[in-house]
């Protein structure tokens, strides 16, 4: 009886332990974060205030798109993809490890509220990075987005890893919004940019009635975006010279996926959240 009181009482001084310890990160965490989110929105507010919000751009036809333009577009691209990948394969590798060994399910449990701010902070660092990259190149918000989601998932649409999309969570439970509903969520923000070229177009525009077309279908999974196979030959002309550069830096795992679009969408109208612990 007396090993088992004693063992008993190891458990609960270790339970203690890990509440005052995991209580301090948290806090910790939670100061880290919210600076880092001070420190983005600031940039992010002098990127609106120089060229407006996303759901206010109004952007050109594909066809009428410039190389120059499109250049510029992937300096961005490209930087910010640099960045997702190193920050991605650094929170999967840190997942493995804190799978296996002796107190595990602490461990796990730790790494939850690690885990949460981690994509916290990745996801608005990955954001002040962008809006840095497109001060610089003299570039909005929405018409970085527009061409993200045009050649990413409307050009590219066959070529996203389709298996990201399970609809579950990230293993672990760190975030409250899966793949899915991040997706969507920049899915909203790409038709609100559509729409507001669509109503710029005179009432005979061809391309008008092509966008009024796909803004009014039901879209089938959240990969499926608007204009998805609808791009015509002049359309694919002026993306075909970024087409091997645009493959190579598609999103390769989950963490890939999520870091990336939860920048893109942390500025949209809902955000994103994250929630300490399992469902």
């Amino acid at each position: 009886m007396k090993k088992v009181l004693i063992g008993c009482g190891v458990l609960v001084l270790l339970a203690v332990l890990f509440i005052g310890i995991g209580g301090y990160i948290a806090v910790q965490n939670v100061r880290q974060e919210f600076e880092v989110a001070k420190r983005t929105e600031r940039v992010h507010e002098e990127l609106v205030k120089e060229y407006g919000s996303a759901e206010e751009y109004v952007p050109v036809a594909p066809s009428e798109l410039s190389p120059a333009r499109l250049e510029q577009f992937m300096v961005v691209r490209e930087s910010v993809s640099r960045f997702v990948r190193q920050v991605a394969s650094d929170a999967e590798a840190l997942h493995v490890q804190e799978k296996s060994g002796p107190f595990a399910g602490l461990r796990k449990a730790a790494s939850q509220i690690r885990g949460s701010m981690g994509l916290f902070r990745d996801g608005m660092v990955a954001l002040a990075v962008r809006d840095s990259l497109l001060m610089q190149q003299g570039m909005g918000e929405g018409e970085y987005v527009y061409l993200h989601c045009l050649t990413q998932y409307s050009w590219l649409a066959n070529d996203v890893p389709m298996a990201l999309s399970s609809g579950e969570p990230i293993e672990g439970g760190d975030i409250t919004q899966t793949i899915d509903e991040s997706l969507e969520q920049l899915r909203d923000m790409y038709v609100t940019i559509l729409r507001n070229h669509r109503e710029s177009l005179g009432e005979d525009d061809p391309w008008r009635q092509v966008l009024s077309s796909e803004l009014a279908r039901r879209f089938q999974g959240p990969f499926d975006f608007p204009l998805r196979g609808q791009l015509a030959g002049e359309d694919v002309a002026q993306l075909a010279s970024l087409e091997v550069r645009l493959r190579s830096w598609l999103p390769r795992t989950a963490h890939e996926q999520l870091i990336e679009t939860l920048a893109m969408i942390a500025t949209g109208e809902d955000g994103f959240q994250v929630e300490l612990g399992d469902e």
